[in-house]
This record gives C-alpha cells, structure tokens and sequence, in this order.
C-alpha cells in the first residue's frame, strides 16, 4: 500500500450547521459550504485544525427516507474513517488479507 493516510473521520449528526459551531469552539475551523450529495442522501462539510492534514467530516441526512436516517436515530456519532491511497485496488486487496470485509466498493461521492 503506497501512500496510504488518513484522510477525515465522519460523524453522523442531525444538524450540520449547530455541530459545526460546537466544533469551531474547540478549534476547528470549516472548510468546506455544507455539500448536498443526494448519490448518498446526506449534506456533509469538512472542518479541520490549523496545521492538522485530517479532516472533520459532519455528515446529516438530508431527510427521513436517507439510508442515514435510522443510524441517527440510534444516536449518531462515529460514521466512518476515510483513508486516502495511491492505489485504491492494491489497498483494498491488502485490507481484504487482512480480513477486513468491504461493504460497499468504492463508489463516487460529490463531496
């Protein structure tokens, strides 16, 4: 695995803009405009440190029939982790000899 890091960590969250502001008062500052991507049904927007190359990723269902919708009912929280590779193929071949199990190949994102 070439060039393997991570690239953000995404927490599901039921209002962007509300979550964003709790994490600007720790330091974090936004990035991104909150993104619609109705491919995933979900707004998102990416926060990150000064200085800190991983990103925040905050991640909302963009209404009541999103595949995120029962996640976050459950309560939320840690969604996923996205790791940034030079070889998407190589890696997910490495992590699958590892045991590892792919849910969803890798798949577009407007984000």
């Amino acid at each position: 695995m070439v060039g393997l890091s991570l690239h953000h960590i995404g927490v599901l969250v039921s209002d962007i803009v509300q979550r964003s502001e709790d994490y600007m008062r720790m330091g974090y500052l936004v990035r991104t405009a909150v993104i619609h991507d109705p491919r995933q049904t979900a707004f998102v927007r990416f926060l990150a440190k000064p200085g800190d190359p991983t990103y925040l990723e905050l991640v909302a269902p963009d209404g009541p029939t999103s595949v995120l919708a029962a996640a976050l009912k459950k309560g939320g929280g840690l969604h996923h982790l996205c790791f940034a590779t030079d070889d998407i193929v190589c890696t997910l071949a490495v992590f699958r000899s590892w045991g590892a199990v792919v849910i969803l190949e890798p798949t577009p994102a407007v984000a």
